[in-house]
């Protein structure tokens, strides 16, 4: 097995998959030049409608380290980072963070003025794009160090299929010597001891029971009827009937490996120790995947039931589906068909290795579904009011 990297000076993630120049709003009123730059350079954009402006308690910090994080993932070789200039954490403020990490640059909207932002960004993304060529790929032999988030969305009566599918791939990530990360803190509710069993102290199983127990509470104030939600309309035509039933089938694509940390939204992984990792995040899709890359994931494995077509402008996102009619219905957007599981007609572990041996290629270039329809999806968590 020989795989390509592109090596990095990082001593928790030693390499990324891919080389990217990513051009980053710090908060939305940039987000017009940001991707009128990265149209014209063909490059990553990470837009959202977020700002550190107008946002209390942790949500401006939130919105900081994910767009921080994001830009540290060892897949980007460098970025240009887009604002107006006077938001609280400003694009300055987040390169004097990057710059010894990255190659990294900004521009204030409000100093250039629009036209001359998207003018000289065009030439800064273009000289990192130069750069980022010259760095050289080279092959390793083992996938020790290698990130790989796991997400299910559009969940339905398949998905259990897929996800006991996908982790059995954990276990063999981890036991080659690699991480798993995984989130959704609501679709762990009526599962959750099973994964404190799975704790490798008593100190992080009790951060997770924290964690959990808060978003429990935090959903009960607003209101006590989940339906709709968790498990949401789509989960229940699919034939998912509770947030149990939806949290068990979840449950199985984190696999059987010890859990090592739990992070907060955002919050990038700084151990290098193989096995699994918890990010406190939602079931919403997109901001799920966003959080992934964010903590250093390399690669997402997204299983769906009736069809999710998002995928991560950063980490590559490897769509599988276990639905014989979505992989019919939307194969442009499906990387790997697993039905076979269903119908029983190939072992689980059979699928397994094929899905393990199409992340191998993922990871060594081959471009995902996702990548191929130019999907660049970026969301970042909010938790309280915007004033």
């Amino acid at each position: 097995m020989r795989i390509r990297v592109y090596p990095r000076k990082d001593a928790t993630f030693r390499f990324g998959i891919r080389n990217k120049v990513v051009v980053a709003s710090v908060g939305a009123s940039a987000n017009h030049a940001v991707k009128q730059i990265a149209k014209r350079t063909a490059s990553p954009a990470l837009v959202h409608d977020k700002g550190t402006d107008g946002e209390i308690g942790e949500d401006s910090e939130i919105t900081r380290r994910t767009i921080i994080n994001s830009v540290l993932n060892a897949n980007v070789y460098g970025a240009l980072l887009i604002g107006l200039g006077d938001e609280r954490y400003n694009a300055k403020d987040m390169v004097a963070e990057l710059e010894r990490f990255k190659p990294v640059y900004w521009l204030h909207i409000q100093e250039e003025g629009e036209r001359a932002t998207i003018s000289k960004g065009v030439k800064l993304v273009n000289m990192l794009r130069k750069e980022s060529d010259k760095i050289s790929s080279r092959y390793i032999k083992k996938i020790s160090g290698l990130t790989v988030g796991v997400k299910c969305g559009a969940s339905d009566y398949t998905s259990v299929f897929a996800n006991a599918v996908v982790g059995l791939v954990a276990d063999t990530i981890v036991n080659m010597g690699g991480r798993v990360v995984f989130t959704e803190t609501t679709e762990l509710i009526g599962m959750e001891r099973h994964l404190y069993r799975r704790c490798i102290s008593r100190g992080i199983a009790r951060k997770l029971r924290h964690i959990v127990r808060k978003n429990i509470q935090s959903i009960l104030s607003y209101s006590r009827n989940w339906l709709g939600a968790q498990p949401n309309y789509g989960n229940i035509r699919g034939g998912i009937t509770t947030i149990e039933e939806k949290s068990a089938g979840a449950l199985l694509k984190t696999g059987s490996s010890k859990i090592i940390d739990v992070l907060s939204y955002g919050e990038r992984i700084s151990k290098n120790e193989p096995g699994v990792y918890f990010v406190d995040g939602p079931g919403f899709d997109v901001p799920a995947i966003t959080a992934l890359a964010a903590s250093g994931c390399h690669s997402i494995i997204f299983t769906t039931g009736s069809g999710e077509p998002i995928g991560s402008p950063i980490a590559p996102s490897i769509k599988v589906t276990a639905n014989s009619k979505t992989y019919r219905n939307m194969r442009e957007n499906i990387d790997l068909d697993l039905s076979p599981a269903l119908r029983g007609d190939i072992p689980l572990d059979e699928l397994a290795e094929k899905l393990f041996y199409l992340l191998v290629e993922i990871v060594s270039g081959r471009e995902t579904a996702a990548e191929l329809m130019r999907h660049e999806d970026f969301a970042i968590l909010k938790s309280g009011p915007t004033l």
